[in-house]
């Protein structure tokens, strides 16, 4: 009985690892939510705490330090445990934001090792955007690292953004003097779109993040970005079409109307990319 009393625990303990409320555990294991709330107790893992300060902050700040917590290292059970949370919503946000809860050693190791560059990168100065794309973590994440630790503010946030968008173009130049049929364009057309995606988020973020009661300037800098960098975004399919062409482009007609194509797209995106961060 003790035997399947504690597979039933376990079961219990890897389904609320992954995120799944009582309600859903129960329903998957054929339990009232009740029980499923009582084995929580005991296992140690508390199926409700609300903690005051979590309330206080609201969602939206909440998932915010989630996420920061988690690039600092910290398990879902640590971050459960921090804010007084329980811990299926912890694993359910990091879900969300396309994040693997660190449940092994060694990315604990890597996520720490991870914080403490953005620490040493940000004292020597280096752009937060150059910092975020040499971790692979993301701009939010750095800026708010470095302004916890009091090594830059958060805001403004428009010149490093700016700066940040004007990198992408190089590789539009590359695109733009590339033929229909060269296969690594396709790859920078990847390339840029990921950067766009990430830019566009920082800024809505950084955005958010502002009081209403100041930083009028800054807040229309981080809306035009937004605004210039979706524009590019949308060109990237105009862009996608012209490329996919080249299957198809074994008459000399075909492959100069996707090189054409691919000039005009790749300079509209640049002229947009140009005036990002322009007073």
């Amino acid at each position: 009985m003790d035997d399947a009393i504690s597979e039933i625990d376990k079961e219990i303990t890897r389904l609320v690892q992954e995120g799944l409320t009582p309600l859903a555990i129960g329903a998957r294991l054929n339990l009232p939510e009740g029980e499923v709330k009582r084995r929580l107790q005991e296992i140690g893992y508390p199926a409700r705490r609300r903690g005051w300060f979590a309330q206080a902050i609201g969602a939206q700040a909440l998932r915010r330090q989630i996420i920061e917590a988690h690039f600092a290292g910290k398990t879902p059970a640590e971050i459960a445990d921090e804010y007084e949370w329980d811990l299926g919503y912890i694993v359910r946000r990091l879900h969300e934001a396309d994040l693997v809860p660190h449940t092994d050693p060694e990315a604990i190791e890597r996520a720490k090792k991870s914080h403490e560059e953005i620490l040493a990168l940000g004292r020597q100065g280096i752009p937060r955007h150059e910092i975020a794309k040499h971790l692979e973590v993301p701009w939010l994440i750095v800026a708010n690292t470095l302004d916890q630790a009091k090594i830059k503010p958060l805001l403004p946030a428009c010149t490093d953004i700016a700066g940040w968008a004007r990198t992408l173009t190089p590789i539009l130049d590359e695109i733009r003097g590339a033929r229909p049929n060269d296969k690594p364009i396709l790859e920078k057309v990847d390339r840029v779109e990921r950067e766009l995606v990430a830019i566009t988020e920082a800024a809505a973020k950084a955005g958010e993040l502002m009081a209403w009661a100041k930083g009028n300037s800054e807040r229309w800098c981080l809306s035009d970005i937004s605004s210039l960098a979706n524009a590019s975004l949308a060109l990237v399919d105009v862009l996608k079409g012209c490329v996919e062409q080249r299957e198809v482009a074994v008459l000399p007609r075909l492959l100069d109307q996707a090189e054409t194509c691919i000039k005009n797209a790749s300079t509209l995106m640049t002229k947009a990319i140009s005036a990002i961060g322009e007073e």
